[in-house]
């Protein structure tokens, strides 16, 4: 295995073990603490890139702090789904952080997979399976944008097809003993069986949320680079501060209104950088400045662009916040 694999490795695992143990106690988190966690994670990823820049090349450090910082914008919308499956099942804010704990866990498996299957997909059909991302990113861009507000929180998620099936495999039961996924109850004939709590029920809703949420993650990083170590690190060190960051968001939803706006245009900003790309690659007359060589956007300028689109949500936010809050008081 290569050394940047290795000391990847031992950095994720050393955060989620120190993560594990600082929040061993069932409490709620505060703002102070999710932001501290957060502060702390942001420390992290943002850190491993001076080892990129060593280890590898500037560019690549570029590469991967774009990728990472994207991933973390993508995961806004991600966590506001979260928020709505925790309301759903009744989880009380003490237990959270534990689900969450699992769920980031589950995440660095699947994410895994998904960096595997996207980066090899991407290197047999080239230009092509950039294409087919592209439109993916596009279509997604396009739902968030014209979806409904009350459509997320309208879902049946007791009754999503992948908790119908889990009741057909294990027992379920509406009993719960502290954050316990699984609890011994008497069956029809009377014998102590385990059965799944809605604690399990709640945490596989958010893996499988996570996971449709990666077929939208996955390619917009792939359209940044298709450097595997760069995927999977600039995935890993973003997830891993998604608990924090939920918290975060949590108590900032009602301040941070415009975030999600921002979002869906950083989609779109992505989908047209990647079906350039794809276009150029496979060689077709787009060039309409009759430039010399196919125009090409410096990494730099990716992150830049993507930073400043969340400053400009942030703000945008707050304005609008302060705008609602004076209307109100002059009423």
């Amino acid at each position: 295995m290569e050394p940047g694999y290795i000391i990847l490795f031992i950095l994720m695992i050393a955060a989620l073990v120190f993560d594990l143990y600082s929040h061993r106690e069932e409490k709620e988190i505060t703002l102070r603490n999710a932001i501290g966690w957060s502060l702390f994670y942001l420390f992290i990823g943002v850190g491993f890139s001076g080892y990129v820049a060593y280890a590898y090349s500037t560019e690549w450090a570029q590469l991967y702090l774009t990728g990472y910082a994207l991933e973390k914008v993508l995961a806004v919308d991600n966590l506001f789904a979260f928020m709505i499956i925790f309301s759903y099942f009744g989880i009380a804010p003490k237990y959270q952080h534990r689900i969450l704990y699992w769920g980031i866990l589950g995440a660095i498996v699947f994410r895994g997979i998904f960096v595997f299957l996207g980066t090899s997909f991407t290197a047999a059909f080239g230009p092509w399976a950039l294409l087919i991302f592209a439109i993916i990113i596009g279509w997604t861009a396009w739902q968030m944008l014209t979806s409904d507000d009350n459509e997320t929180s309208e879902v049946d998620y007791k009754n999503a097809w992948y908790i119908r099936g889990l009741r057909k495999v294990i027992p379920v039961t509406d009993q719960t003993n502290g954050s316990r996924f699984f609890v011994k109850v008497p069956n029809a004939k009377g014998k102590l069986v385990w059965a799944a709590t809605p604690f399990f029920l709640c945490l596989v809703a958010i893996e499988i949320s996570d996971i449709v949420f990666a077929f939208d993650s996955v390619p917009a990083i792939i359209a940044v680079t298709q450097e595997p170590y760069l995927v999977y690190a600039a995935m890993m060190f973003a997830i891993l501060g998604l608990r924090s960051l939920y918290f975060v968001l949590e108590a900032l939803r009602r301040v941070l209104s415009r975030l999600e706006t921002m979002v869906i245009v950083i989609l779109i900003f992505i989908a047209g950088k990647l079906g350039v790309a794809a276009v150029t690659e496979l060689g077709i007359e787009w060039n309409l400045l009759d430039l010399e060589e196919p125009l090409h956007m410096h990494p730099g300028i990716s992150l830049a662009i993507i930073m400043s689109l969340l400053a400009i949500g942030v703000l945008w936010s707050l304005f609008e916040g302060k705008r609602d809050t004076s209307a109100m008081s002059e009423t």
